[in-house]
């Protein structure tokens, strides 16, 4: 009778366990986690991250690229300062205060990161090769932006989301994991079998490369010949073969104007996401003006380095004035000199 018993109630437990079971699994699929990943198209997230070069401007992510950050640490270099006269930055100043100066960071990590993850493992899924190229071509972009604006920042562990503090890794390592995953962009942007299509990768792309796969090759060799003449004042540039890799990758990069590689705005309206952050629409750089150093270093009229030699390109970066002489501001005196 007493085996009768447990026979009975190890029955109904194992009843009672596949019941569950079944339930939970009828429950998980009538009520998808929202914070769980779902594979989605790799041609939806792709707009974003070309979005992420320039200036995001999403709910949850805006303002975050070079531009903003531009705005900020030209005036560190001169290449443009305020009319004001004492200005924060124009005189080398930093915050504590604010996410300023930190918008590289978080398209790196943040505005890039998962997305650029994403995009690799599931067009490895769908064998979109183009796409993973791609994706791999912008992360190395930003491994080389990244350090050279930071120096020490989280490599190794990057995108660990189990951690809440991370290890910083040295400039020479992101140097080589930048050349690294140049390397291996290249032979996804080189290959055409799979769901390699030009023109699909084109409709996410609209913005950038416009789908061109040549010119994608030319961005990542363009990222290898900066990421070597960077190192331009280091006592081993040559000795080490770093000013040839400059010059082999540079020739392979871009050549003539159509090899240019820009990124555009639709302009579709009067939105900041439709508009470049420098654009007259945005107004967000109403008080900045181009250096005095720069337009005296371009246009010969500078008291050490090339004097009385002219830089060519002064003509299309730099604003003349009516009588075609180049002045600028000095960055921590304004308009005040």
């Amino acid at each position: 009778m007493q085996n009768k018993f447990l026979n009975s109630l190890v029955f109904l437990g194992i009843l009672c366990l596949f019941s569950m079971i079944s339930c939970s699994k009828k429950i998980d699929e009538a009520y998808l986690n929202p914070n769980a990943p779902v594979v989605v198209d790799v041609e939806t997230i792709l707009p974003g991250v070309i979005g992420g070069f320039t200036a995001f401007n999403a709910a949850a992510g805006s303002n975050y690229g070079v531009q903003p950050d531009d705005v900020l640490l030209g005036r560190y270099i001169q290449y443009w300062g305020s009319t004001t006269n004492g200005e924060n930055y124009g005189t080398m100043g930093g915050t504590i205060g604010s996410d300023n100066t930190g918008a590289i960071w978080a398209a790196a990590y943040y505005g890039h990161g998962q997305n650029v993850n994403r995009i690799i493992e599931w067009g490895i899924q769908q064998q979109k090769w183009d796409f993973v190229g791609v994706a791999y071509a912008v992360r190395a972009w930003d491994w080389l932006e990244l350090t050279n604006q930071y120096g020490d920042a989280i490599l190794k562990e990057a995108f660990n989301t189990s951690l809440s503090q991370f290890h910083y890794d040295t400039q020479p390592e992101f140097y080589d994991s930048c050349r690294v995953i140049c390397f291996r962009a290249l032979s996804y942007l080189n290959r055409t079998d799979g769901n390699v299509s030009p023109t699909n990768l084109a409709k996410s792309d609209e913005y950038f490369n416009k789908g061109d796969l040549d010119k994608w090759r030319k961005f990542v060799y363009g990222i290898l010949a900066r990421s070597y003449i960077d190192l331009s004042n280091k006592t081993n540039f040559i000795s080490s073969g770093f000013a040839d890799s400059a010059i082999k990758y540079a020739n392979l990069s871009c050549k003539t104007n159509s090899d240019n590689i820009i990124a555009t705005f639709s302009g579709a309206n009067s939105s900041n996401g439709f508009n470049s952050y420098f654009g007259p629409t945005r107004s967000n750089i109403g008080t900045i003006r181009q250096g005095g150093y720069i337009a005296n270093l371009m246009s010969g009229a500078n008291d050490t380095a090339f004097k009385g030699v002219s830089d060519p390109r002064v003509w299309y970066m730099l604003s003349e004035n009516a009588n075609g002489t180049f002045k600028g501001v000095t960055p921590w005196l304004g308009v005040t000199e």
